[in-house]
């Protein structure tokens, strides 16, 4: 669509545009890309100026508005290309060319990017060879993708525009490799190519007859390799996109040489130091090398006691909230004694000579008659063992934060444990992440990706999820080997009202009237059990028996109260029980979980 004053004209390759920076041509559908993708520019251009803009999709620049020049511009900037990619006035990757362009020449210029968010994955051809680079700016965190139209010749703002003419103007939504870029700068076509002698022909129209000849007009055999080999290169393309890049340390080929500091003073070196292990502790074995190797080799080296002790010990904590060292994140002299050193010493060795089978050794603690005690405090035991560090008494503390999403998920059956995967972005309150700089917000996932464990819950950076840090997940900041647990009102309102919990609770009942029995009282004792390991009391029925019946009575006077629950959450509910008393069954199923949220055991 044009738009200002654009006149027509030979070109390159046909007729092309000139332009004198007031008119230009929009097309909304091209350059809808975000800053995580990888996309190529292309044309041929005839500038008559060193400054304007070549191709953009990008808004104007207001110095009051933080997302001012946001999206994707090329342009000329004393003579030299630039690639510009704009999320926020902040946030930005500038990439200009080393080489400039000669005015009222026909020049053909292509800016390709990776999808890295890094300066580096910019390359700019000119004339079909790849040029040197300068990065202004190296700085992408945010999304670059805007309503505006892609402009050829043109910006958003006014008088923004190239002072010259374009020609076969071309995007891509993938990086071009350097000979798609070469045979791009070619603007003859094949008769005139087969027409100049070999030995004179350019890289560019070398590659441009080698491709057609792959493509079209080589024999059979070549052709249909030439196709195979595309559709293995796009295999693999789409393979290493999924594949996630680590940073890896890697053994100097000569070690720096390093010295005890004297009082600490960088300049002043005192006597040389080599890499070793602490002296209270074994030596590292004979057959390993000083190195970070060694190292990984002597800690789990069955003559050293240190790591089998520290896991044994966090994995009793796991169990009973408490570690038998009460200070996980130090076992050394400036920590706590062990409460029961020699359990200690077993579990250890244990964990070791079962090949460090974590989950047999939680098995054995868990079937252990100290696990399997009843958690009220027995008569006496209260002034006797107050803090349970004598083990009188069965454990009895909230579960973690990840782990009471989890088990409600589990106890609704919708708990995917599909191992492996990125990231999901699960129920979130509305307006997360709107007034800070998190890059336009939230956007949840749906389907199954809503009930992934908590362990694949998006975080961004060190601002997690509301419900888990209002049940003191740890914040990130920091590593950390425990949590302190609190007990709030905020955390009783969480699992009332969180769309996560009321969904888990309305599936939950489902459970309980397909599963639970023909009446009331044995569904509602089935779902107890199911989330407690244990029959209710009889007072602990006549509550629950009591609150089903109140709630039973409200819906069927609140009909839309009962459609307005059951619609909590994507999962449906199942149409073959009342709703009123589905609600009901939901409402009391909330309950459960809510006493759930604590590992209880008579």
């Amino acid at each position: 669509m044009p738009s200002g004053e654009i006149e027509h004209g030979n070109g390159r390759v046909g007729r092309a545009i000139r332009l004198r920076r007031s008119g230009h041509l929009e097309a909304k559908e091209l350059l809808d890309y975000d800053y995580n993708n990888a996309f190529s520019l292309a044309a041929w251009i005839q500038p008559e100026s060193p400054e304007g803009i070549i191709l953009s999709r990008s808004q104007t620049f207001n110095a009051h508005d933080e997302n001012s020049g946001k999206g994707v511009t090329l342009a000329l900037e004393e003579g030299r290309l630039k690639l510009k990619l704009i999320g926020r006035m902040d946030d930005w990757i500038i990439v200009g060319s080393r080489q400039a362009l000669e005015l009222d020449r026909w020049t053909h210029v292509a800016a390709t990017y990776d999808g890295s968010r890094l300066a580096g994955g910019i390359t700019f051809y000119i004339d079909g060879r790849k040029v040197g680079t300068v990065a202004e700016l190296d700085y992408s965190n945010g999304g670059i993708k805007t309503k505006e139209p892609f402009r050829i010749g043109a910006g958003a703002d006014k008088g923004s525009g190239l002072l010259g003419s374009i020609d076969e103007v071309a995007v891509y939504d993938r990086e071009l490799t350097a000979d798609e870029a070469s045979m791009l700068a070619v603007a003859e076509n094949l008769n005139e190519i087969a027409r100049v002698q070999s030995s004179d022909r350019t890289s560019g129209q070398r590659h441009k007859l080698d491709q057609a000849f792959a493509d079209t007009f080589g024999p059979t055999a070549v052709t249909s390799s030439w196709a195979a080999l595309n559709r293995l290169r796009r295999a693999k393309e789409a393979l290493m996109k999924r594949v996630s890049s680590v940073m890896i340390m890697a053994e100097m080929d000569t070690p720096r040489e390093t010295f005890i500091l004297e009082r600490g003073a960088y300049d002043q070196p005192g006597a040389r130091v080599s890499p070793g292990v602490l002296s209270a502790l074994p030596p590292l074995p004979e057959s390993v090398p000083n190195n970070r190797l060694g190292l990984a080799h002597w800690l789990v080296d069955p003559k050293n006691p240190l790591t089998a002790r520290v896991t044994a010990n966090r994995l009793w904590q796991m169990l009973f909230g408490e570690g038998l060292v009460r200070t996980p994140e130090n076992l050394g002299t400036q920590g706590e004694r062990p409460t029961h050193p020699e359990l200690l010493d077993w579990l250890a060795v244990e964990f070791v000579e079962s090949g460090w089978d974590v989950k047999s050794l939680l098995k054995t603690i868990a079937m252990s008659a100290t696990y399997r005690q009843e958690s009220k405090r027995a008569d006496g035991g209260m002034s006797e063992d107050p803090t349970n560090r004598l083990l009188s008494r069965g454990p009895r503390f909230r579960l973690s934060a990840e782990a009471v999403r989890d088990q409600a998920l589990l106890l609704a059956g919708l708990l995917r444990e599909r191992l492996g995967g990125p990231s999901v972005k699960t129920y979130q309150p509305d307006g997360l992440w709107f007034d800070i700089a998190a890059g336009g917000g939230y956007t949840r996932d749906t389907g199954e990706n809503l009930y992934r464990r908590s362990l694949y819950t998006y975080w961004r950076r060190t601002i997690g999820p509301p419900s888990m840090l209002n049940f003191d997940s740890a914040t990130r900041e920091t590593c950390t080997v425990r949590t302190e647990r609190t007990n709030t009102p905020l955390q009783a309102l969480n699992l009332m009202n969180d769309v996560t919990f009321v969904e888990a609770s309305r599936k939950f009942g489902e459970r309980m009237y397909l599963e639970g029995g023909r009446t009331a009282e044995d569904r509602l004792a089935y779902g107890f059990e199911m989330a407690t390991g244990r029959i209710p009391s009889a007072r602990e029925s006549e509550i629950l028996d009591r609150a089903f019946a109140k709630q039973l009575q409200s819906f069927r006077v609140d009909s839309n109260a009962a459609e307005e629950l059951l619609e909590q959450g994507d999962s449906s509910a199942d149409k073959r029980i009342g709703r009123g008393e589905l609600a009901a069954y939901a409402m009391t199923a909330g309950m459960i979980l809510n006493l759930d949220e604590t590992v209880t055991k008579q």
